[in-house]
């Protein structure tokens, strides 16, 4: 009786840190997936200030043709 209780108990330990694990892996992907989606965002807003600097350099020069 007492290598039952012995079994089912390693059995009970297996399977919570199995839970565990898995809910783990969930997290890690979530947190990649969010990585991503962060990574897209800061792309887009570096793309978008190089636009904004070249403009601002291209009427840095029209003005100084303009005004010579």
């Amino acid at each position: 009786m007492r290598e039952a209780s012995v079994a089912e108990k390693n059995r009970l330990d297996v399977q919570m840190q199995r839970d565990q694990e898995q809910k783990m892996g969930g997290k890690i992907t979530r947190m990649e997936e969010e990585a991503r989606v962060l990574e897209k965002a800061v792309i887009k807003l570096r793309t978008q200030a190089e636009i904004k600097k070249g403009t601002i350099k291209d009427e840095e020069v029209a003005r100084d043709v303009s005004g010579t």
